[in-house]
């Protein structure tokens, strides 16, 4: 905490009051469990989205734990013109369905999100660490285009995706013991398998900047925010 804590303040995410929680199928207070997770930033369906997020790793599996990053700067820097114009100013709707799957494209779903917890953002967001423009759209949580007709904005999104596969893009991480990863949420999107059955798995995060979910939702609720 202390080290992450010197890039920003601590975001306590949970009722303890304790600015770490643990990202386990195991632990009693564990979140996430055994799912698989498409590509995607934490809480871009906010308007404040994380910053940077770490993991270390406390129960580390032989094999079947891989996380893979996905660079949206290194993919902005790569669009080929057509898309780059196609997107100009645009935002693009970041959705998620907490009771939903979370491992298949949000724009081919049919989502309400008006019943859903949703933002828009820039589809080229200027990171605020290093100025770079960023490639914000995610196969998780991206689903339309403002703007643009709905059959519209689902095709640049699909075309944006299918840019975003670019293995030249992504860095898989297959975790060990004591690995402390720490990221730019907003810059790296991140992705992870299905753990396999019977396995144990158990890191501990701790996220800079943002909004807790259920601090957000409760401000919502108290002054009917947007």
């Amino acid at each position: 905490m202390r080290l992450v804590g010197s890039l920003g303040d601590p975001l306590v995410e949970n009722d303890s009051g304790r600015a770490y929680q643990h990202v386990s199928n195991v632990h009693e207070e564990g979140i996430l469990g055994d799912d698989a997770f498409a590509f995607h930033v934490d809480h871009a369906f906010m308007p404040d989205p994380i910053e940077v997020i770490s993991l270390y790793g406390l129960e580390i599996p032989g094999e079947g734990t891989e996380t893979r990053f996905l660079s949206g700067i290194v993919a902005a820097a790569a669009l080929p013109e057509a898309l780059r114009n196609a997107i100009g100013d645009r935002r693009a709707r970041h959705v998620i369905d907490p009771a939903g799957d979370t491992s298949t494209p949000a724009v081919h779903k049919k989502l309400d999100a008006a019943g859903l917890p949703h933002s828009h953002h820039p589809m080229l967001l200027d990171d605020p660490r290093s100025g770079r423009p960023i490639l914000f759209v995610s196969e998780q949580q991206t689903d339309r285009v403002e703007g643009l007709e709905e059959s519209k904005g689902r095709r640049l999104v699909e075309d944006l995706l299918l840019h975003l596969q670019n293995p030249d893009f992504v860095y898989r991480h297959e975790w060990r013991p004591g690995d402390l990863v720490v990221w730019n949420n907003l810059a790296l999107q991140h992705a992870r398998s299905a753990i396999p059955s019977g396995t144990r798995r158990t890191l501990r995060r701790v996220s800079i900047g943002g909004t807790a979910v259920h601090d957000h939702f409760r401000r919502i609720e108290k002054w009917g925010l947007d």
